[in-house]
């Protein structure tokens, strides 16, 4: 294999045009049903979508467009639309399912992990409110993009 480093937009056009036999990214979600974008073939117009790109069509058009998918993929496909529109207690048990098939199946392979220099360090006093718990309590964010921090504020 032959390895080489190429600008964010030349991997974009690469993933898009289905012509990526092997990406390397980060892969993960700090939170599975807000942003699968790196955990499944999910999008359809950037880099992250790698080599799924016609499987995430087909997600994405409800099988009007795309490749239809194998079966592995299209379970776990049915298992994150039933957890996106569950209530909570029904989501984090089917969030744990998929993660087992996710798992069982290597849909993902990871070969290092990520320090901090990626993942961050987020501190902050006990007078920020309106902070999620899944933040405050957190062992490892990614980012808290999707914690809506422009609602913070300072008592």
């Amino acid at each position: 294999m032959f390895v080489k480093s190429v600008s964010s937009d030349l991997e974009t056009e690469i993933a898009v045009a289905n012509k990526a036999q092997l990406m390397g990214q980060s892969v993960g979600s700090e939170d599975l049903f807000l942003l699968p974008d790196t955990v499944m073939p999910f999008v359809t117009n950037n880099y992250q979508g790698g080599t799924g790109i016609p499987y995430a069509k087909w997600f994405q058009s409800n099988g009007k467009d795309g490749k239809e998918p194998f079966a592995e993929l299209k379970s776990l496909y049915d298992v994150w639309r039933r957890g996106f529109a569950a209530p909570e207690s029904q989501r984090i048990e089917l969030g744990k399912q998929f993660w087992q098939m996710n798992v069982d199946q290597a849909f993902l392979i990871g070969v290092m992990g990520m320090g901090l220099v990626d993942y961050g360090l987020h501190l902050s006093k006990t007078t920020l409110v309106n902070v999620p718990d899944r933040y405050v309590n957190a062992q490892v964010i990614k980012t808290p993009s999707n914690a809506l921090p422009m609602t913070f504020y300072y008592r």
